[in-house]
Order: structure tokens, then C-alpha cells, then sequence
């Protein structure tokens, strides 16, 4: 085992209350008629404060990577990542470009015109939507499966992982090759930071196209 085990239990209870406050934010939004991009941001900062209170109670944040003395670190070495991926990503674009391809279409987010919104945008969907996403399905999903293998643990976190964005992309390219790095980069350096600051740096590329091309 790479970290300490994740118990069914604790699996099972931060998915009720991820579904449940999906639910509640989706009834906000579409009976109560409330902005969806603050109510998204709030239901996001519940789910990340429960799921990581109920992942680390009575094992401490040590379960997930996150002691106290390893912050720095795991930073560090998230942005050596990022680097890395970024100069892969990038020559990869750059043959698949030269090969007439646009690669760039197929990455491409519509973002908000408004100054306003679009800060917002970045902030519940580049910086707290990446944190969240990390906290489950690397914190709680990976490290569970992990008793059955590294295999099982990164096909099926991964997964999971892309299966909720089926409903916004055709062909989930960027969250399949994401998710399959931050498992990779979680079980390398047993710490959850890594894998969110590549998530949230990653983000912030993948958004800021638009608005550089």
C-alpha cells in the first residue's frame, strides 16, 4: 500500500453528500432560477470541506499526502510537473498542428464576456473545481482502490473521473490524459498537492487559449 487505506464507508458517505449537494445546487439553479457559475462555486466549497473532513477523520490529513510539513513540497514538485507535461503537451500540439490538425479546437472552452464573470469563472472552475476534484477522486477513489493495484486504482479513479464530463465534451481527450497524470502523480509522490496544482495550472492553460489565440 502506498498510504493509508480509505475504508468503504468513507467512500460511500462523501459520494451521498457529493451527489446530495449536486442535487441541491442543480434545484437551486433550474426551479429557484440562482446564477449557476456562484452557485456551482459555493456547492463546490461544501462538497471539498466534507469530503476532506470525512476522508481524514480519525486518520488525520496525513491519509491523503497533506502533512503539514510536506505543503511546500508538494507544491514543488506540482509545479515540476506541470512543467514537464506543459513542454510534452506542447510539442505534442506542435506535431499534431504540423500534421494539419487543429488540436486546439478540440481543447477549446467558451468563456464568459464579462470581466466579473469571467473572474469567476476562473476561480469556481480553475482554482476550486480542481482542488474538489482532486480531494475525491484522487483522495477518497484512488487511494481505495489502491489495496487492488496501481492498475485498478488508476483505470478505475480515472474513470470516474472522466465520466462526469461526458455530458459537456464529445470525446473527453484532456480529462482522460489528466486524469491517468494526476493518478500517475499522486501515486509517485504520495502527496495530494501534487496533483492538485497540476490539475488547477492545467486548468488555467486549457482556459486562457481562447483568450491567447
Amino acid at each position: 500500500m502506498i498510504r493509508e487505506t480509505i475504508p468503504f464507508r468513507t467512500v460511500l458517505l462523501a459520494t451521498m453528500v457529493l451527489l446530495l449537494v449536486e442535487l441541491a445546487a442543480g434545484v437551486m439553479v433550474t426551479v429557484f432560477g440562482l446564477a449557476a457559475l456562484p452557485v456551482t462555486g459555493m456547492a463546490r466549497l461544501l462538497e471539498g470541506g466534507a469530503i476532506l473532513a470525512i476522508a481524514v477523520r480519525g486518520r488525520g490529513p496525513g491519509c491523503l499526502g497533506l502533512q503539514r510539513d510536506a505543503l511546500l513540497t508538494g507544491m514543488g514538485r506540482g509545479l515540476l510537473w506541470s512543467f514537464g507535461f506543459g513542454l510534452v503537451a506542447a510539442l505534442g500540439l506542435a506535431v499534431l498542428t504540423a500534421a494539419g490538425w487543429q488540436p486546439l479546437r478540440m481543447i477549446r472552452v467558451p468563456l464568459p464576456e464579462s470581466g466579473g464573470r469571467l473572474a469567476l469563472f476562473f476561480i469556481v472552475a480553475g482554482l476550486i473545481g480542481p482542488l474538489v476534484e482532486e480531494i475525491f477522486f484522487r483522495g477518497v477513489i484512488y487511494t481505495f482502490l489502491r489495496r487492488w493495484g496501481m492498475a485498478i486504482a488508476l483505470i478505475g479513479s480515472t474513470a470516474l473521473f472522466v465520466l462526469p464530463h461526458l455530458p459537456q465534451v464529445r470525446l473527453p481527450l484532456t480529462q482522460l490524459a489528466g486524469g491517468l497524470l494526476f493518478g500517475l502523480a499522486y501515486e509517485k509522490e504520495k502527496n495530494l498537492l501534487v496533483p492538485m496544482v497540476i490539475h488547477v495550472l492545467g486548468n488555467f492553460a486549457i482556459f486562457l487559449l481562447p483568450l491567447l489565440t
